[in-house]
């Protein structure tokens, strides 16, 4: 993706958690979770936790929702 592009702002993507990034810094998703494969299903354990750029920042549980695919499987720009 063009960097101009990712400064000017992004939609959040398919993600668990917010994207984040600035002119200078283009991390990517601040959180995951963790899960466990059995038989090729992912099952979710525990809450998505987030952080923040830093070195030192607390993690805590996002409260958010994740974003949904639309249902033909190819996001709007």
């Amino acid at each position: 993706m063009h960097p101009a592009a990712i400064n000017g702002g992004l939609p959040q993507s398919l993600f668990v958690a917010p994207l984040a990034y600035s002119s200078t810094d283009h991390d990517g998703a601040t959180g995951a979770y963790i899960g466990i494969i059995n038989n090729g299903v992912l099952t979710q354990q525990g809450p998505v936790l987030v952080t923040d750029t830093t070195a030192a920042g607390a993690i805590t549980t996002y409260s958010g929702t994740e974003v949904q695919a639309p249902a033909s499987g190819i996001p709007a720009p």
